[in-house]
């Protein structure tokens, strides 16, 4: 999962060849360039909160891109729940006293 800008490293790897990512706002456009100049595949770069690229079985990652910070937190609640089950993310929202989206599709 990448939170911001660490949506650079993942298209630096190739992590995101023919995946949908974004990252902060501010860096859509740049994300777009670096990725067709580093990456190999195409990268569709959306605005969003956070986007599951899904599971990459041959490296065995599940890709998750996020915006900025806050998203990284919405981001955070969804990979909860993935794992651990809706009981656990629910959890984590409370203790983080945080307003979690759980409407948003994370699909990009």
């Amino acid at each position: 999962m990448s939170i911001c800008a660490g949506s650079f490293f993942l298209a630096q790897a190739s992590l995101l060849a023919d995946c949908t990512a974004t990252a902060h706002y501010s860096l859509l456009d740049d994300l777009r360039k670096f990725a067709q100049r580093h990456g190999k595949g195409n990268t569709t770069v959306v605005r969003q909160h956070y986007v599951d690229c899904g599971v990459d079985e041959e490296r065995r990652l599940h890709i998750i891109t996020s915006g900025g910070i806050s998203s990284g937190i919405e981001a955070s609640l969804y990979l909860a729940e993935c794992l651990f089950g809706r009981t656990v993310a629910d959890s984590a929202c409370a203790t983080l006293d945080y307003g979690w989206r759980k409407e948003m599709t994370p699909f990009g």
